[in-house]
């Protein structure tokens, strides 16, 4: 029976071109890899709940979600990069593929170090434990905490080269494989020390987000060394009159970046100021159950991506118009499942996270709304990423960025963790009506002027 199977999967994808065929096997191991990420990062949570108290669990939700913008900070280059790999890729030029990668690291790497001099700077006359309203938490320690987290991270996207690299080599599985090795590293080392570590959320920090940035050092040393040792960043092959060509589409994608950075990030901040930081703990428990089919469909298309990438620039239409397709008709399916899981939560909270921490039902409704939505209008975005047509979106996300957070602090201090979500919505709403016709005119040969760029 087994047998069967695997001749009958063989000979579906034999039968396919080749862009489909890399797609299919990267989305197929892809799913096995983010399957069990998913699951570990479901795991920490009531583990993390059980190893600190919710208002310092809380907290470190919160810190690393602002220490985490210093990702977005590299201006675009990294998403550029994976674009621009793509690009001469086809073109069979190793040479400019060599030069993208050298410049793209170079210009990622002096930008950190210009942020983390900063932050060295300004860190000590800053009060942490007021900004993150924890003063009342009885936590010691917060500036060295937020030292340690800003300082990893900087180390953290250094090495995140190589994931942009695979990604734009339409190597996904690979790229997506040293998340969930860190995880699994971090989840065992807090299971067996538990109650050493109870509490403890300085030493927590190290263990962490130390161990995901070890993974990702090994991997830059391996793949380096190896596949990719021809087009190892090197400082002779840096070439600044590269930087226009990197730069015109990387700003673009860093200013959809920064909106993603303020309205998912800073959600954090908000919740806690206005509510407080075990508020934070509520709705990171909800937004990660209801946005669990939203992540498998991310996992779906995101090898997609550099697929578009290949097929636009071949001028392979007809591909083009079937994928987004397919991705429609799956995307109705993945949001049927949120509506499914709202049905359970009860029973799936309860299952999960015991009494600890209670969801109530209007958070479970909005979030679950805003997960439909996201999914259903997610295979648009992803087109444009890969066509590269962002300038239309550039500007819509610098309006909502202007209107986010007057919205959402109204509706927050109104309406709670629900205003929150109610004010992502109604922020995003402009680009559920935007994102899809860019996309039909882009397939139609209909786009001209700042549809078309």
């Amino acid at each position: 029976m087994k047998n069967k199977i695997f001749q009958v999967i063989k000979s579906i994808l034999q039968q396919r071109d080749k862009r489909t065929r890399v797609l299919l096997i990267n989305i197929f191991f892809t799913y096995i890899i983010k399957g069990i990420s998913i699951v570990v990062n479901l795991l920490y949570i009531p583990l993390l709940i059980d190893v600190l108290e919710p208002d310092k669990y809380g907290l470190w939700l919160t810190i690393t979600s602002v220490v985490g913008w210093v990702s977005f900070f590299d201006l675009g280059l990294g998403n550029g990069l994976r674009n621009k790999f793509a690009e001469s890729k086809i073109k069979g030029n190793i040479k400019l593929t060599r030069e993208y990668v050298s410049t793209a690291f170079y210009s990622i790497l002096a930008i950190l170090l210009l942020l983390w001099i900063i932050f060295v700077t300004i860190y000590p006359i800053i009060d942490w434990a007021k900004l993150f309203n924890a003063n009342n938490t009885k936590i010691n320690n917060i500036s060295a905490i937020v030292f340690v987290i800003f300082t990893i991270f900087i180390l953290r996207f250094a090495f995140n080269i190589i994931t942009f690299i695979l990604k734009g080599d339409q190597k996904n599985a690979i790229s997506d494989l040293f998340a969930p090795i860190g995880n699994i590293l971090v989840l065992s080392i807090i299971f067996f020390l538990r109650n050493k570590l109870e509490n403890d959320l300085y030493t927590l920090v190290f263990i962490l987000n130390g161990i995901p940035v070890l993974v990702l050092i090994i991997a830059n040393i391996i793949l380096f060394g190896g596949p990719y040792r021809s087009i190892i960043p090197l400082p002779k092959h840096y070439k600044k009159e590269h930087l226009p060509t990197l730069f015109t589409l990387s700003l673009r994608f860093f200013i959809i970046q920064i909106a993603g950075l303020i309205m998912f990030s800073s959600s954090n901040i908000i919740i806690s100021k206005i509510c407080s930081p075990s508020e934070v703990v509520v709705y990171n428990v909800a937004y990660k159950y209801f946005t669990i089919p939203l992540m498998f469909f991310s996992i779906l298309l995101n090898p997609i991506w550099s697929a578009v990438t290949d097929a636009y620039h071949s001028g392979d239409y007809l591909w083009l118009k079937r994928s987004l397709k397919r991705m429609q008709i799956l995307s109705v399916l993945f949001a049927i499942g949120v509506a499914i899981m709202l049905l359970l939560s009860p029973y799936a909270f309860e299952f999960w996270i015991g009494d600890k921490i209670t969801i109530p039902l209007n958070v479970s409704l909005s979030i679950a709304l805003f997960a439909i939505i996201s999914i259903i209008f997610t295979p648009y975005s992803m087109f444009i990423n890969g066509l590269g047509k962002l300038k239309l979106g550039t500007i819509i996300v610098l309006f909502k960025s202007i209107c986010f957070y007057p919205v959402t602090i109204f509706l927050t201090k109104k309406y709670g963790i629900v205003g929150m979500v109610m004010g992502i919505l109604v922020i995003n709403s402009i680009s559920y009506l935007i994102e899809p016709l860019l996309v039909w005119k882009v397939l139609n040969k209909k786009a001209n002027g700042i549809w078309n760029q």
